[in-house]
């Protein structure tokens, strides 16, 4: 029967001494034999925990650990520099905005400037209006009775009364 290499063939585990060559036992005397490259034997037993070669690599999970740390950090910058980019944008869609806010804001202003003073400009002209309107009612009234002072007057002129045309026409005068 043919295990792979590196299997105990009792146990089907991993053996230490794959090539099958003796490190210790009836054929060396019950003392240890140190192979050239083999772990170093301790109280006639290998070393369980064996020390690492010379130049071997220490620290492992210190590297594993700044790398995955060196990868999330480049994560998160990736995300900040699109959500930076994506806010810049909103930023100058706001910015267009609020210009063209301010714009009609003070085209609006400029316009309730500009009705205010025409709204000023309309009552001083109803105003006006109104005076004149008074003026002209007082002097129809007035010239209704200049009118129908004449007409008394030319009434009394027609008679023969020429005392009445004499009252008639002083009330004429007074009238007109």
């Amino acid at each position: 029967m043919t295990t792979p290499y590196g299997q105990d063939p009792h146990s089907g585990g991993h053996h230490p001494n794959p090539g099958g060559v003796p490190t210790w036992g009836p054929g060396t005397g019950g003392q240890p034999v140190q192979q050239p490259g083999a772990y170093p034997m301790t109280g006639g037993q290998p070393a369980l925990n064996p020390p690492p070669p010379p130049g071997a690599k220490r620290g492992r999970g210190a590297l594993i650990g700044l790398g995955a740390a060196t990868a999330v950090a480049l994560a998160a910058a990736a995300v900040f520099v699109f959500l930076w980019l994506g806010a810049k944008g909103d930023r100058d869609d706001l910015d267009t905005r609020y210009q063209q806010q301010t714009s009609a804001l003070t085209s609006a202003q400029d316009g309730r400037k500009k009705a205010e003073a025409d709204l000023a400009s309309a009552k001083e002209d109803a105003d006006k209006a109104r005076s004149a309107q008074r003026k002209a009612e007082g002097d129809a009234a007035a010239a209704e009775k200049c009118r129908t002072a004449a007409r008394a007057f030319v009434a009394a002129a027609q008679g023969t009364d020429e005392a009445k045309v004499n009252q008639t026409a002083d009330d004429m005068v007074a009238a007109c």
